[in-house]
């Protein structure tokens, strides 16, 4: 199975910021493939493809951790890209309140997740990805993007979610396979 562990985020933070995509949709003369409503959340680690056996072993680190984690509120200001502004590949929301403890929750399961699936440790950057450029991103939209103020009020971030992603050629169907709250 595909697997991710991701923060959720409710759904009228969800409305909001597809209101933003939608109106970029609309403006954006570049190829994107934007992400769907439904399908918008904060990725910790991507695990790809893992066996069952993997996947519950992943569940316990996670459940034996939890209680490291407390509720904490998130809040989303401007637009950056991966892996920079000159080549960009993804669009996505920088995370301004709420990035230490994301990193926070990287950094405690990292050492543990990494005994059971070899992942590369990477300096994690809390961001909502909202798109994915498909050929360039023209410099007008890039302007477009980088000027657009963000008003996305706070929100809490409560539980931690494995998932599983099933690939279509619509796009990606994400399964919770389990919610850890804290």
């Amino acid at each position: 199975m595909r697997t991710f562990l991701a923060l959720q985020i409710d759904k009228e933070t969800k409305k909001k910021v597809n209101s933003y995509i939608n109106r970029f949709k609309n403006e954006i003369k570049s190829r994107v493939k934007w992400v769907e409503e439904e399908n918008l959340h904060f990725t910790i680690f991507f695990f790809g493809e893992i066996d069952i056996n993997i996947s519950q072993k992943i569940i316990n680190v996670i459940d034996a951790n939890k209680r490291n984690f407390k509720p904490f509120k998130v809040e989303l200001k401007g637009i950056s890209f991966f892996p920079n502004t000159k080549n960009p590949r993804v669009i996505f929301f920088d995370v301004s309140k709420g990035a230490n403890e994301m990193k926070n929750i990287y950094e405690i399961l990292y050492p543990e997740i990494n005994k059971i699936t070899r992942i590369k440790k990477e300096s994690f950057v809390p961001h909502l990805t909202i798109g994915r450029i498909k050929d360039i991103l023209f410099e007008d939209d890039i302007k477009i993007l980088i000027n657009e103020k963000i008003d996305i009020r706070e929100f809490l971030i409560n539980k931690i979610t494995f998932f599983e992603s099933k690939l279509t050629p619509e796009g990606p169907i994400y399964k919770s396979i389990k919610d850890f709250e804290f």
